[in-house]
């Protein structure tokens, strides 16, 4: 009793929540802390005791060792009882190594002190932590080469707009009975399909709601989980039992004016229940819609759906052995948002390096400066600004010249920027070690900076 008695009676600081704070030089203002991204922290504590606390300050510490410590003090005053108070006028500064496993959680240290206080208190921060705005990386592997974009991840340049393309009536309609696959030629106008890497001239389409590059004879209705090691290279919008004659059918179309061949599931019913069914459709743009690695751009939409219980979702690689899976079974990937009608997700290789833009600032001309060590291990980050709006150029060069990567083009906002770039080319290969030079260029100026890149 009296030693319940004494804490009751005694300042008693907990931990409440963090705020992640990644605006430039080094963040990305989403909220999180990423692999490579410095950021500042703010820790909000609420005093649970019966007496009040002044002049407390913290020491933030850590044992992980992916997490670097650039400013490890902390001041949060006074806090009375029954209140909450943060360090937001004296921040933290912390950072995580490009080579971060995604999802680490780093746990963390504060050690507290005040007028007649020390304590310390445990919390974690999860590094690369997956959320439904965020794309989700194929693997499981390091790094991705497929990443998947909703329409709801509003942070990312990749995310996708729902524009359905109803191709009932113009395009091809495949008779399509019950557990059929029909193999369709792609036109020569669209070129070949490349799909992690490799070049297809045919697609297979499958009535229970999955399609695969090249040609195959499966029918498969029951579902997996993905990567499935028996079905090599699915791709799918709705793989469960479906019956195509008892909808308005399967339907194809080449639309060369848009550079996009069309796949349309509309109003297939499930085999049962007849009352589950699903309109939808993939999107396949040619090689004119350019990605790092010149593989095509694949869009899903949903014109609506209304029951995923017994259904996979998602995208696997010719080995079987890599895939990304939105749905199974109805459990959604916490980076998918929910598929519902108006829903579209875009599979690309474009990984989530880009430009973050922040508000417009006080900006004199154009400047360039790296926001990273110099030299710098596997990713570099880097700051510019511009007074005006402008077209822009931003680019990585190597020590002859050449052109390695485009890292920013076209118009942009008046204000400071950040962007990444992940040490590797514009087909997505990793570039050795060496010195490079980063040069950013508008109409009126132009500015670069030497950077090294250490492996």
């Amino acid at each position: 009793d009296a030693i319940e008695a004494v804490v009751v009676n005694a300042p008693a600081l907990v931990y409440q929540t963090k705020t992640v704070i990644g605006s430039p030089p080094g963040g990305n203002a989403d909220g999180k802390l990423d692999p490579a991204e410095t950021a500042d922290l703010v820790v909000t504590l609420k005093n649970a005791g019966r007496v009040g606390v002044t002049n407390v300050s913290a020491l933030l510490t850590t044992a992980d060792e992916w997490i670097s410590l650039l400013d490890s003090l902390g001041a949060f005053g006074a806090l009375p009882p029954e209140s909450t108070g943060n360090n937001a006028a004296d921040r933290f500064r912390i950072a995580a190594s490009a080579q971060t496993p995604r999802e680490h959680p780093a746990v963390m240290k504060l050690i507290l002190t005040g007028t007649d206080y020390l304590d310390s208190i445990m919390f974690t921060i999860v590094v690369g932590e997956l959320r439904a705005v965020d794309p989700i990386p194929d693997g499981p592997r390091t790094p991705p080469r497929y990443w998947a974009y909703d329409d709801v991840d509003s942070g990312y340049a990749e995310r996708p707009t729902y524009d359905w393309v109803e191709i009932n009536g113009v395009g091809t309609r495949l008779t399509l009975s019950d557990d059929q696959t029909q193999v369709v030629s792609l036109p020569s106008g669209f070129g070949p399909w490349r799909y992690y890497g490799q070049s297809y001239t045919q697609v297979s389409i499958c009535s229970n709601g999955w399609i695969s590059p090249g040609s195959t004879a499966s029918t498969v209705y029951q579902n997996a989980s993905l990567p499935d090691g028996t079905q090599p290279a699915n791709l799918c919008l709705l793989w469960d039992d479906l019956y195509p004659p008892s909808g308005n059918g399967v339907w194809y179309y080449h639309d060369a004016a848009n550079h996009r061949f069309v796949v349309e599931f509309d109003s297939v019913r499930k085999y049962s229940p007849t009352t589950s069914y699903v309109k939808g459709e993939f999107v396949i743009y040619d090689t004119t819609v350019r990605t790092p690695t010149g593989d095509n751009v694949v869009l899903l939409q949903y014109r609506y759906c209304n029951d995923f219980t017994s259904a996979t979702v998602g995208i696997e690689d010719p080995t079987c052995a890599i895939g990304i899976e939105l749905l199974y079974n109805g459990t959604f990937n916490r980076g998918c948002a929910p598929l519902a009608a108006g829903r579209a997700v875009k599979f690309t290789t474009q990984d989530p390096t880009g430009v973050v833009e922040q508000n417009p600032a006080e900006v004199q001309g154009l400047t360039l400066r790296l926001a990273c060590a110099n030299p710098a291990r596997a990713v570099m980050s880097l700051e510019y600004a511009i007074a005006e709006a402008r077209n822009l150029d931003l680019a990585v060069y190597d020590g002859t010249g050449r052109r390695v990567r485009t890292l920013a083009a076209g118009p942009q906002r008046a204000g400071r920027h950040a962007v990444v770039w992940n040490g590797r080319d514009g087909q997505g290969r990793q570039v050795p070690a060496g010195v490079y030079w980063v040069r950013i260029a508008t109409e009126q100026a132009a500015e670069a900076v030497k950077a090294i890149l250490v492996r």
